[in-house]
């Protein structure tokens, strides 16, 4: 054989190389759960596949020149053993990869939860939690007497019961692999004294669907603890919940947890929900008229849905939210009419968050301390105040269980992330900020719910001041605004002659896992006096800086919390486009940030920082 022949063996063996190990690499991405963001997956998937094709290369030249050595030499059978070599290689690695991977079981073709019920002793009080954070149950792989990896739960003490005098708390947690021994333990540590070896085999059958005995046995076993377990296909439920006659089922793929750096963390979940009305399932016709804008079929059946939240203010009342993807689909309103349910559509929605809620009061329109209720749960959270909510194209009334249809106006420029500024006494009209005209200007757009009509109200720079427009809240539209009934119903908001400029004020961000206070209109020098003002209401250290830094940093109590200037200042700039802002690094404990906030805030109102800013 010739060393061109050998060439055209190599070529050949490293294609087989270069497709069967592009193929073994995209199965082995999912093994070890490459991210696909920033081509993580893609890039491993294309390394191997090149890697393949080296190998088959190498593989083909060896095997040709070793055929054209021995008796019989031909480009087919150089070609045989070369692609055997390749393929082998490839198997080898690829079938040592598959054995060390974390691979999630499945049975009838779904992957599978581990549902736990955890048995105090006969007498015993559950532990009092030390906060508010939730409790989680892991499920360990152990290999050689040690954990190797693991996988988180919820373990839901809010479902806690009592059964024979004992207590009883359920959670579940993803059986994320098919190798080792099963280990379970809860977190916090001390909420359970030690953790459990469950006899669950890597491949669990149809039998572990049913709850197993109260482990360990023994004589002992009502003063100790103990506890029982089931695999749940991912396809089925694993956790009920009940609200009134309904009847909520959550059926979860997998948990995860939501961290926001300032709280202890919660779980989410990839789940949709079922949902019973006492002993009838509840079910959904959507027409081609409620379709229109979320991006869903003309008409559809829902047996199943997205998100589920309660409303506090209606007796015996749920909404649903079905989308085909996050932050899009439809919500209704199901209401239990005694023998019957009401199912009426909302509006086009996302779950998360689901509405703006129309409020006067200033403790009820600031931003919330906790981040929204995660996906996947049912949302007791958002509408337990009972009252209005403005969602797209409605105006939902918990108190009633009352939908006001309001048809979305294209020309009006309204700020879609600043609330709703203010209801009117009667909850028929509410006024929102937005740009008026063609113009930059803000305005108020006053919008009665029961016609739907809609005024301009302008606004001047003597309403603003040194106010940026995302610090405006209800207070400063009632110093401001007032609200006059008119003859024919509803109401129309005015501007007050009479009202005195309101001092400066800063706005406090608040982020899950972020918070910053920025004043506008800001002069550079205000940094400065802002850093003197930590060290003395703070006791707060300097760190070395230069005055053109983006950032100085003091610490305080150890803790590093940033003061930053943005903008530019001379001729040709822009005050509108100053401020200085304070805030601590992403991830940290940010909530010294609200204090300062409010600190900060006490002292502008007196004035103090009246030369540094642009009035």
């Amino acid at each position: 054989m010739s060393w061109l022949s050998s060439t055209l063996a190599g070529l050949a063996c490293g294609t087989v190389g270069l497709l069967a190990a592009g193929w073994v690499a995209n199965m082995a991405a999912n093994w070890y759960a490459f991210s696909p963001r920033e081509g993580e997956a893609g890039y491993f998937v294309v390394l191997m596949a090149l890697l393949g094709f080296v190998v088959g290369i190498v593989a083909g030249i060896v095997a040709s020149r070793v055929v054209a050595a021995g008796p019989s030499p031909g480009l087919g059978k150089a070609l045989g053993f070369g692609q055997l070599a390749t393929l082998g290689a490839v198997a080898v690695v690829g079938g040592a990869a598959r054995l060390l991977a974390d691979v999630a079981p499945k049975l009838n073709g779904q992957t599978l939860l581990l549902a736990v019920e955890l048995r105090w002793p006969i007498g015993s009080m559950l532990p009092a939690p030390a906060d508010t954070g939730e409790w989680w149950l892991r499920l360990s792989a152990a290999s050689g007497g040690r954990a190797r990896a693991s996988a988180k739960g919820p373990l839901w003490r809010e479902d806690a019961r009592q059964e024979s005098g004992r207590w009883v708390v359920p959670g579940a947690v993803e059986v994320f692999t098919s190798r080792g021994q099963r280990l379970i333990s809860v977190e916090p540590p001390g909420i359970v004294p030690a953790g459990f070896m469950v006899p669950l085999p890597g491949y669990p059958k149809a039998k572990h669907l049913e709850w197993s005995e109260w482990l360990p046995k023994g004589d002992g076993q009502q003063q100790a603890m103990s506890y029982r377990f089931r695999v749940v296909p991912s396809d089925q439920p694993i956790r009920v919940e009940r609200a009134g006659p309904f009847t909520i089922s959550t059926i979860a793929q997998t948990f995860s947890e939501v961290a926001d750096g300032n709280a202890s963390p919660r779980y989410s979940a990839r789940a949709r929900f079922a949902i019973r009305l006492r002993d009838t399932p509840v079910t959904i016709e959507r027409t081609a008229g409620e379709a229109a804008g979320s991006g869903q079929p003309a008409s559809a059946r829902y047996e199943a849905f997205d998100a589920v939240a309660l409303l506090g203010g209606a007796q015996s009342s749920l909404l649903v939210q079905v989308g085909p993807a996050p932050g899009e689909g439809v919500c209704y309103l199901l209401r239990d009419d005694g023998d019957t349910l009401v199912t009426q559509y909302v509006s086009s929605c996302a779950s998360a968050p689901w509405a703006q809620q129309l409020t006067s009061d200033p403790a009820d329109f600031a931003p919330a301390s906790t981040p929204p209720e995660p996906e996947g749960r049912l949302d007791r959270a958002t509408f337990a105040a009972a009252g209005l909510f403005l969602f797209r194209d409605a105006v939902l009334d918990t108190r009633t269980s009352t939908v006001h249809k309001l048809a979305r106006d294209e020309t009006q420029r309204v700020l879609e992330n600043i609330p709703p500024l203010g209801v009117s006494p009667d909850g028929r009209t509410f006024a929102r900020l937005g740009y008026g005209g063609d113009g930059d200007d803000h305005v108020l757009y006053v919008r009665d719910i029961v016609t739907g009509a809609t005024s301009v109200v302008p606004i001047t720079n003597t309403h603003l001041g040194a106010y940026e427009y995302a610090t405006l809240d209800p207070s400063w539209l009632t110093h401001y605004f007032v609200w006059r009934p008119e003859l024919g119903g509803g109401n129309s908001l005015v501007a007050r002659r009479d009202a005195v400029p309101l001092p400066p004020r800063g706005y406090l961000q608040v982020d899950p896992d972020f918070r910053e206070y920025r004043i506008y209109r800001a002069k550079r020098a205000l940094r400065t006096a802002l850093i003197d003002f930590l060290v003395a209401e703070f006791q707060a250290e300097p760190a070395p800086g230069k005055e053109d830094d983006f950032s100085r940093d003091v610490l305080i109590d150890g803790r590093s919390v940033s003061v930053s200037f943005s903008g530019s200042e001379g001729e040709g700039s822009n005050p509108d486009e100053t401020y200085v802002g304070v805030w601590m690094e992403r991830g940290t404990d940010t909530r010294l940030v609200e204090t300062i906030a409010k600190r900060v805030d006490a002292a502008l109102a007196t004035g103090q920082f009246n030369a540094q800013l642009y009035r």
